[in-house]
C-alpha cells in the first residue's frame, strides 16, 4: 500500500503526491467534457437504416424545434439519378435504435406516396442534381419507445465555417451502413475513416458518367455546396452523415494542465455517390439540408 506523508522533511514523498492529485485532477476534468473518442456514441444512434424498392442504405434524424426529420438521399426515396426525373417509391422501411426490451430495435413502416401522390411531409430538394431529401416523422414517432439523439440544426454545418478548422487530408468519419453491415442486436451503424479530398473553400463543379433509364450514357456536370472524400464509401453508406472528428486539446501553461478547446463532432455532410473504381465519394452539405427544413417554417 503506497503512504505519503505531509511532513515538510520528505519532500520526495510530497513531489509524489502532488503529482497524483494532478492526475486525478486532470481525469476528472477530462471527464466532465466528452472524451469517449474521435466520434460522440450518441451521433451514432442518430443514424437509421433505410430499406426500399431497391436495397439498404441509410438515413440520419434530425430535430428542429418539436419536428423531426429524417434526412437521406433521393436516391433512397425513390428511382433518381440526375439523368431522369425522381419516381418516388410510395413507402420505406425504417430501423431505428432503442434500447428498450424485449425489442432493441423498432422497423417503421413510412409511407411517402397515398393514392399516387407525393405526402407534404416529404420535401426533395429542387435541383434536380442535389441528391437529397427529407421525410417529417414528428407523428409517427409519438409513443415509439426509441433512444435516439437527434441531431439539433445547430451541428449541421456550412462549408463556409468548416473551411476554417478542416482541409485537404483532413481526417473525417462517415456512419452508416455499408453493405447492410451492423449490428443486429442494436441496429447499430458501421463509422468508417475518409479523408478531405477536395476544398471546403469554394463551391465546387464535378463531372460524372450517368446511365439513364433508357441506357444511355450522360456527361452531368454538378455544381455547388459538394465536397470529395477519399475512403471505401460503398453502397448502403447512402444518405449517412459525413461529421468531423471530435478532439480534446490540452496545453501545459506554466506548470498547469489547461484545457484550451473541445471540438464537437459537426455534420458536414451527406453521402451521395461514388465516382466508379476510384474511392472518391460526393458529398452535398449540410446546408442543402438546412434549405429543406427551413420550407417547413
Amino acid at each position: 500500500m503506497w503512504k505519503c506523508s505531509f511532513a515538510a522533511s520528505n519532500t520526495k514523498n510530497m513531489k509524489l503526491f502532488f503529482v497524483f492529485i494532478l492526475n486525478a485532477l486532470f481525469i476528472s476534468a477530462r471527464a466532465q467534457i466528452d472524451t469517449s473518442g474521435p466520434v460522440d456514441n450518441r451521433f451514432i444512434r442518430t443514424v437509421v437504416q433505410i430499406k426500399n424498392d431497391s436495397g439498404f442504405g441509410t438515413g440520419f434524424l434530425i430535430k428542429a424545434g418539436n419536428r423531426v426529420f429524417l434526412a437521406t438521399n433521393k436516391h433512397m426515396l425513390g428511382e433518381w439519378s440526375p439523368v431522369d426525373h425522381l419516381i418516388l417509391y410510395d413507402s420505406i422501411l425504417v430501423t431505428f435504435y432503442t434500447s428498450s426490451q424485449p425489442h432493441p430495435t423498432v422497423t417503421m413502416h413510412v409511407k411517402l406516396k397515398e393514392n399516387g401522390k407525393q405526402l407534404s411531409k416529404v420535401v426533395l430538394h429542387p435541383n434536380g442534381k442535389i441528391d437529397i431529401g427529407i421525410v417529417e416523422l414528428s407523428g409517427e414517432l409519438i409513443g415509439k419507445p426509441l433512444d435516439n439523439n437527434y441531431i439539433d440544426t445547430g451541428r449541421l454545418m456550412s462549408m463556409r465555417i468548416a473551411a476554417s478548422f478542416i482541409t485537404y487530408g483532413s481526417h473525417v468519419f462517415t456512419i452508416g451502413y455499408p453493405a447492410g453491415i451492423k449490428s443486429f442486436r442494436t441496429n447499430e451503424p458501421i463509422v468508417k475513416s475518409a479523408f478531405l479530398a477536395s476544398s471546403m473553400d469554394e463551391d465546387l463543379i464535378v463531372q460524372q458518367n450517368w446511365k439513364n433509364r433508357r441506357g444511355q450514357y450522360q456527361l452531368v456536370l454538378s455544381e455547388g455546396k459538394i465536397f470529395l472524400l477519399d475512403g471505401l464509401i460503398i453502397p448502403g453508406n447512402s444518405g449517412g452523415p459525413v461529421i468531423s472528428n471530435q478532439s480534446v486539446e490540452w496545453r501545459e501553461i506554466n506548470g498547469e494542465l489547461k484545457h484550451l478547446t473541445h471540438v464537437k463532432n459537426f455534420v458536414l455532410g451527406i453521402v451521395s455517390n461514388s465516382f466508379s473504381s476510384t474511392g472518391i465519394t460526393t458529398v452535398f452539405s449540410s446546408e442543402h439540408i438546412l434549405e429543406l427544413i427551413r420550407k417547413y417554417r
